[in-house]
């Protein structure tokens, strides 16, 4: 696809604004420890005449919400692993996350895609003991959930499952973590969904403009520039021993960290985790050297040309780095100025003021 860059201007009007920042996958534990969602609200100030319920409204005054963030209790296990556990009895709920330090960077240019397709089959394709069908059938019966995927800098699997079906349901998960099969009908049936979505991304300009978007911003010979889901050529050069390979590299204990919330014992959960995991050894793992991203950045505005009757805008830049004090902060920028949804203020005065933008 064409795209036409007109080097020293800037686009002023961008809806959203999008902070892209910089950062290389480590064992930040806290990160995932626990998976809390946090929403904000904001009342913007106006010049404009306000209405009688709006002057009743801001009138009102409220004590400040105090919260308490839970601090979970930290475990390392002789593997290797990390393991952070939070007991929470207000459901009889059990929920698993594992991340692992793995992704797109560390796949081969030639084999763009192999870390996603690993990620897709490990679960799709069952696991050496089990079929996928028998996967399905008994997570099925137990109302449980297990999945697992590969994105650019991490991988993740999880289970979900009531407390009568812990057993059970951490006996599957293990099986799928440490012994997927990737059988080759498996591989190619998600081969073909993925040249499939290949064939149909300029279907879509927002998928135009971000796959773009990153070719500018990185440079196109640089990991981050990448597509996760690969190319229609390098696809077709995965097998499934390179699969293997990629799983026997990354997915051991000592690069794994587990998050585990619900209704459990702390001390009784330990005994099932170890016994599951039992037989999932530690290993020296040499990761592949990531390029450093060229910081020096040149402003310049790009056009990709599309037969369609709206526009798709993007701005951005490069940004600090994840560890940055100023993260958060900038974080919370980014959801007042775009990010929040059609009250943060730049959408607010595209969208509802000038209407141009729906």
């Amino acid at each position: 696809m064409k795209t036409e860059k007109v080097k020293n201007s800037l686009s002023y009007i961008f809806l959203p604004v999008f902070m892209w920042s910089i950062f290389y996958f480590v064992q930040t534990e806290e990160l995932l420890a626990y998976n809390g969602h946090g929403e904000h609200a904001q009342i913007m100030e106006s010049s404009e005449p306000q209405s009688e319920g709006a002057r009743i409204i801001s009138k009102f005054k409220y004590k400040p919400i105090e919260f308490t963030p839970p601090k979970p209790k930290r475990v390392v296990l002789d593997n290797g692993m990390i393991i952070y556990l939070l007991e929470d009895h207000d459901l009889p709920i059990f929920n698993v996350t594992v991340r692992f330090r793995t992704g797109a960077v560390y796949e081969p240019e030639e084999k763009a895609g192999l870390a996603s397709l690993v990620g897709s089959v490990m679960r799709r394709g069952g696991t050496r003991t089990r079929k996928p069908e028998q996967i399905n059938e008994e997570l099925e019966f137990i109302a449980a959930s297990v999945e697992t995927s590969i994105g650019r800098e991490s991988g993740s699997a999880s289970l979900s499952t009531m407390k009568k079906d812990i057993d059970r349901g951490l006996e599957i998960f293990a099986d799928v973590i440490m012994n997927p099969a990737f059988p080759e009908d498996m591989i190619r049936k998600k081969k073909d969904e993925t040249l499939e979505s290949i064939r149909r991304e300029n279907d879509s300009p927002r998928q135009i403009i971000f796959r773009e978007f990153r070719k500018i911003l990185y440079k196109e010979d640089h990991p981050y520039s990448r597509k996760t889901i690969g190319y229609k050529d390098t696809i077709e050069n995965i097998t499934r021993e390179d699969m293997i390979n990629f799983h026997n590299k990354y997915f051991h204990p000592n690069n794994a960290i587990m998050g585990i919330s619900g209704d459990f014992d702390t001390e009784d959960i330990l005994k099932k985790i170890k016994t599951v995991f039992a037989k999932w050894e530690k290993t020296k793992i040499d990761f592949p050297e990531v390029p450093q991203v060229e910081k020096e950045f040149h402003k310049s505005t790009n056009y990709i040309y599309k037969d369609i009757n709206q526009a798709h805008v993007v701005a951005g830049h490069l940004g600090i780095h994840r560890l940055s004090k100023d993260y958060f902060p900038i974080k919370i920028l980014s959801f007042i100025l775009g990010s929040g949804g059609f009250t943060a203020r730049i959408p607010s005065k595209v969208r509802s003021d000038e209407g141009l933008a729906y």
